[in-house]
């Protein structure tokens, strides 16, 4: 029974970040999407970051404890975030800032957990990664899997028309 009300829980976030999602575009798009996840998923943190090179990522929205954060430019290196740049998955359930010592935003935010996704452009490079974050563990959880693929596709879709990443770069 739980897991049928789980499934149904994130059948309606999708539903829900899909209707809001459906009509905008650029920030006011990206901030619906950080903002959906954050609610959907009970989460202090979460954001959505374009890779501008192997070393260096911006925030295109972010949602922090509340409210939108100011988008920033920020070294990959030394953070979660370098592994999805690697086009990996991203999931530590707790203890990420000892996983990460480094990591200032983990620390000023006291964050005990991470999960990403990469966002691919159309020949499947790694063009950027959605993220959420919290300051409670985090179970494994495929359903939210789903959501933050979701928000990774509609970002990918929403580069694309930007011309964020043209297909030559990254």
């Amino acid at each position: 029974a739980e897991d049928i009300t789980e499934r149904k829980q994130v059948q309606h976030g999708l539903q829900a970040l899909a209707e809001a999602s459906w009509e905008l575009t650029g920030p006011i798009l990206f901030e619906t999407l950080v903002w959906e996840m954050a609610a959907i998923l009970n989460v202090k943190f979460a954001f959505i970051a374009e890779h501008l090179d192997h070393k260096r990522a911006r925030t295109h929205a972010s949602w922090a404890g509340g409210s939108f954060a100011v988008p920033m430019e920020y070294s990959l290196s030394g953070t979660p975030c370098e592994e999805a740049w690697k086009g990996n998955r991203c999931f530590w359930g707790d203890h990420v800032r000892q996983h990460f010592p480094d990591d200032q935003w983990l620390a000023d935010g006291s964050i005990e957990s991470y999960l990403a996704y990469p966002i691919r452009g159309l020949e499947k490079q790694v063009i950027g990664h959605v993220a959420v974050m919290d300051v409670r563990p985090m179970e494994q959880d495929p359903f939210w899997a789903g959501i933050l693929e979701f928000v990774a596709l509609r970002t990918a879709l929403e580069f694309q028309r930007m011309n964020v990443h043209p297909s030559s770069s990254i």
